[in-house]
């Protein structure tokens, strides 16, 4: 009997312990969340006084064992905050507020004209402080004139394998936006991820007819 009452004072003092750890771990997290979605607060209120949150959710990267703010600006620009290697905190507002130009004007416009059972999305490489730059009045002609090597659309026909026929309504595609001075490179995904045709900015000029675009397919 008092072997079995040691056994049972043993084990709610090891629960007792654990549930204590726990909530001191707990306690610790809640703590360190509302102190960074504070410094990010700061941060944004230095760096980016013009833009104005409509939601903040702080999130925890397990893997590199940091905090992350996933944040909603009034205009419906959602981008990401985290800490960086040389600085306290990376921000890529215009870089998400201008893919969001993009896509609601170029894409909007293009399934209008060129309609596609496809997924679009245009994408941009370049800096935070780059896209900042291109900022001024966010006018899409001035944006690619400056930056259409670095601007990409990619088109995913996922549940379609290639064919004769997608190659031709790609280069539809790629003429009507030549068309419109939407200039960038492209980039045609299909059902077989092996296949897929890659164009750069550079190569449009190679592609005259719809058969030019097989030069560019990778297998």
């Amino acid at each position: 009997m008092y072997k079995k009452i040691m056994i049972s004072v043993v084990l709610v003092l090891i629960l007792s312990s654990t549930i204590y750890f726990v909530y001191q771990k707990v306690s610790g997290w809640v703590l360190e969340k509302e102190e960074f979605k504070q410094n990010v607060e700061l941060y944004l209120k230095s760096e980016y006084p013009n833009v104005i949150l409509k939601n903040h959710e702080v999130k925890y990267n397990f893997k590199e064992m940091k905090y992350y703010s996933v944040l909603t600006s009034n205009d419906n620009v959602v981008f990401l905050s985290k800490t960086g290697y040389d600085v306290l905190f990376y921000c890529d507002y215009y870089i998400a507020k201008w893919e969001q130009v993009l896509n609601e004007e170029i894409v909007s416009s293009l399934q209008r004209e060129v309609p596609l059972d496809a997924t679009m999305k245009v994408t941009i490489s370049l800096t935070e402080d780059q896209a900042r730059n291109n900022s001024a009045q966010f006018s899409i002609n001035n944006f690619l004139e400056k930056n259409m090597d670095n601007t990409e659309m990619i088109i995913g026909y996922h549940d379609k394998e290639i064919s004769e026929e997608l190659i031709k309504k790609s280069y539809e595609v790629i003429k009507w936006m030549g068309n419109q001075n939407y200039n960038m490179s492209f980039f045609f995904l299909f059902k077989d991820r092996r296949h897929s045709i890659q164009i750069k900015f550079e190569d449009i000029t190679k592609i005259n007819k719809w058969d030019d675009l097989k030069q560019f397919m990778r297998a």
